[in-house]
């Protein structure tokens, strides 16, 4: 995972816990002070959160880290930053030049996107019985979208919104399970735990919606719908959400097909 893993643990503890509970007050004051933090001991920190020394300890095993240690080497090599579209003096040009990068994003994927490989997602939706949707930050969305539109379809899938829900649940998958993950970089399977389910005996089908061209050297995942992403933050998650509109829309004309 690249330098937003801070971003993608603690987020989704605080999207998914109580604020009350320890690890949501921890999480939610490390992303608050941020630069204060990476200068902290765990002394320092469970006193500034009002928790015990073990606490600390306990919020990074429970975030997958193995220590405090190393929780300090993901402060320092994380980063908050976000780039604004565009060189205009105008605020409202800019919004448009913003809008305009949104729409190329969904033009490429529309005159380039590879119809035969969604066609075999549509029948691996219909194949497996078990069958579940993730993604980190802005995919999760998509993910969440996909599960309530194939619910509409009277097709059940699962979501997890959290890092650790999703680690939890692809620990228990075999065979018999197809996972689609979401990912615009396809950096999903960089952390050491995900990339040690490409290696299971028992994997399950894993399908990966990407624009990150290198993924399909990967032999490891058993299909990559690849879609040309361009050098714009602005238009990947409108990208990803337009293929889960795809899929969907595949998914139920296939449906009606087969009723008519």
């Amino acid at each position: 995972m690249d330098n937003r893993k801070l971003h993608v643990l603690f987020l989704s503890v605080l999207s998914s816990m109580k604020e009350d509970e320890t690890n949501c007050q921890i999480a939610s004051y490390i992303l608050e002070h941020l630069d204060e933090v990476k200068k902290m001991s765990i002394v320092e920190l469970a006193k500034s959160c009002y928790v015990s020394n073990s606490s600390i300890s306990r919020f990074c095993r429970e975030m997958g880290l193995h220590d405090f240690t190393e929780l300090k080497e993901l402060l320092q090599n994380s980063e908050r930053s976000y780039s604004v579209l565009g060189h205009a003096e105008n605020r409202h040009e800019n919004l448009r030049y913003y809008a305009q990068r949104v729409r190329e994003g969904i033009s490429l994927i529309e005159q380039n996107l590879d119809y035969a490989v969604l066609d075999r997602i549509v029948e691996d939706l219909i194949h497996y019985r078990k069958v579940a949707a993730f993604g980190l930050l802005n995919a999760e969305p998509v993910a969440m979208a996909l599960q309530n539109d194939m619910m509409l379809l009277g097709k059940m899938i699962t979501t997890k919104i959290s890092y650790q829900q999703q680690t939890a649940y692809l620990k228990k998958t075999d065979t018999e399970d197809l996972i689609l993950i979401f990912s615009a970089f396809g950096l999903y399977f960089n952390s050491h735990f995900h990339h040690q389910v490409l290696k299971k005996t028992n994997k399950p089908k894993i399908i990966l919606i990407t624009g990150n061209p290198n993924i399909k050297k990967d032999r490891s995942i058993d299909e990559v719908l690849l879609y040309p992403m361009i050098e714009s933050e602005a238009s990947r998650p409108f990208q990803l959400q337009l293929i889960e509109g795809l899929i969907v829309q595949n998914y139920a004309m296939r449906i009606k097909e087969e009723k008519s």
